[in-house]
């Protein structure tokens, strides 16, 4: 086989079934393979950031590594932003992009240089800052351990993205002797320290006001009913992080809302985690970086006898002192501490009471207000996917719209880049093609990217994209028209009364349907 059916042997081997990319003659022998493989649908966007989108929203609504493929040059390096934001966030993301022949590359980590072949861009050196891991590969032999190494750097730990780089020969290549074909043996991932786990027990039980910090390590970790059953046994109310919203279920008993911060005086009322740490004795973290989203600002000065449970030992200690750092996986850790307090930790003390403070709802900067959104909520089924793009949208949903599960609002928490909501949501479809997804975006970010409605069509993907216009009105705005070129129906929405419907219709089309939704 050549070195090209050979990387999609191992990924198939690996177990990944979606791959997204932009194909080119530098990666031709992959795509070949790709369209000749049963086993793996291999979707294509109109440009690279696209696709790398495609398999970040694939990666989020699903929790498995997304995998997008790219030729080299300038198509990589528009990958840049997604494997940046992807990395901000910890998502699982392949990125395997093709390169020149390796006769004209210098070693890694050399001074050596290459012999000037167009596009080449020396993307070893670019991803380093923003990718876990990454290698060039320098034979065809060397890909199987090469492809283990990245699914256990995607698989173990802080998951992040990893990229390989191809050079073409090697593509190309026939494979003269045998190759053992084997997937990566994943470690399980320890559940720290158990005199750590039950020091932390007993602080925990005699703390008289508990407060529980979720964070997206609870999500990657799949410990979401760990979680609800240590809050519920210390009575310790849970803050989620914009990347962990879900975890725990709209109107529980215990949900103390979003930690989301917002640099404005309107939003920072809304910041729900200041008042409370002002009244906790004992706060646990767990999966949760305390970033300035997530700490307000880093307005408060300290956090009381801080028990902070990470997979990333960089992450104990970083931004507030520690009295207890346990590096572990969320949900081995917490399965550990709820195990300690029925063996007999202690007598629980937490006598919290009214720990609900009022919040005002965000400000409406973006056109998508309180009654649209309300409407979306009752039109869309509990188990539907969002995908929303876009600063004071990301915000206005994370504040005001609900839902059910983790995973089901997906958006970029740190980087915020423009052009995600449709991509995202055509890699959540290929994913889910049994539930609801919808793409929520604005004018601007739209125009990046509504090229993908023809992705989103020629696989059959029925998504609803809700288009906020702040700017114009007129019987057919430029949206509409955009989407009527590709042969996507497009829907104007005036006011409240006619989202409801225009909503319904969408969602009961087989194929894409623009929303042009023009609301004060």
């Amino acid at each position: 086989m050549t070195g090209g059916e050979l990387i999609v042997k191992l990924l198939e081997l690996h177990g990944i079934r979606h791959i997204f990319g932009t194909p080119s003659d530098q990666v031709k022998t992959i795509c070949d393979a790709l369209h000749s493989c049963q086993k793996i649908g291999y979707y294509t966007a109109q440009t690279s950031q696209a696709a790398s989108f495609m398999a970040d929203g694939y990666a989020r609504a699903t929790g498995n590594v997304g995998v997008c493929i790219t030729p080299g040059g300038g198509s990589a390096v528009n990958t840049a932003v997604s494997l940046a934001a992807a990395y901000a966030d910890s998502i699982p993301l392949l990125l395997i992009t093709g390169q020149v022949p390796s006769p004209g590359l210098p070693s890694t980590g050399t001074k050596e240089k290459h012999k000037g072949y167009n596009e080449h861009v020396n993307l070893f050196d670019l991803f380093k800052p923003i990718v876990k891991w990454n290698a060039r590969i320098d034979s065809a032999a060397s890909l199987p351990s090469a492809t283990a190494r990245a699914f256990k750097a995607l698989q173990t730990g802080r998951r992040r993205p990893v990229h390989l780089e191809i050079p073409v020969d090697l593509l190309a290549s026939e494979m003269n002797e045998p190759v053992a074909l084997k997937a990566a043996p994943i470690r399980k991932t320890p559940g720290g320290s158990p005199s750590l786990n039950a020091f932390a027990a007993e602080i925990l039980v005699r703390a008289k006001s508990p407060l529980i910090i979720a964070g997206g390590g609870v999500v990657s970790a799949k410990a979401e009913v760990e979680l609800m059953q240590i809050a519920e046994q210390l009575k310790a109310p849970v803050c989620t992080t914009p990347m962990s919203k879900g975890v725990v279920p709209p109107g529980h008993l215990l949900s103390a809302g979003l930690t989301l911060h917002a640099p404005s005086p309107e939003t920072h009322e809304n910041h729900q985690i200041l008042p409370l740490i002002k009244r906790a004795d004992v706060v646990l973290s767990v999966g949760c970086s305390l970033s300035q989203r997530t700490a307000g600002n880093w307005n408060t000065h300290k956090l009381p006898n801080l028990i902070q449970i990470d997979i990333d030992e960089k992450e104990i200690g970083r931004n507030y002192p520690v009295r207890i750092g346990i590096v572990a996986d969320a949900k081995e850790a917490l399965a550990q501490l709820v195990q300690a307090i029925d063996n007999g930790a202690g007598t629980v003390q937490s006598h919290w009471h009214d720990f609900r403070p009022e919040l005002k709802p965000l400000p409406n900067r973006n056109g998508f207000n309180l009654k649209a959104m309300e409407i979306l909520r009752n039109v869309l089924d509990e188990s539907a996917i969002i995908s929303v793009g876009g600063t004071h949208l990301v915000d206005s949903m994370l504040m005001n719209f609900e839902v059910a599960h983790a995973r089901l609002l997906l958006h970029t928490c740190d980087l915020r880049p423009m052009g995600y909501a449709l991509p995202a949501a055509i890699g959540a479809k290929c994913a889910h093609r049994d539930r609801q997804v919808v793409a929520v975006t604005n004018t601007e970010e739209f125009s990046m990217t509504g090229r993908e409605l023809i992705e989103a069509n020629q696989y059959g993907l029925g998504i609803p994209v809700i288009v906020i216009n702040n700017h114009e009105s007129g019987e057919k705005p430029e949206s509409v028209k955009f989407a009527e070129m590709f042969g996507v129906p497009g829907l104007l929405v005036r006011n409240d009364d006619e989202f409801a419907p225009a909503l319904k219709e969408a969602l009961m089309s087989r194929e894409c349907v623009l929303i042009d939704v023009q609301l004060s």
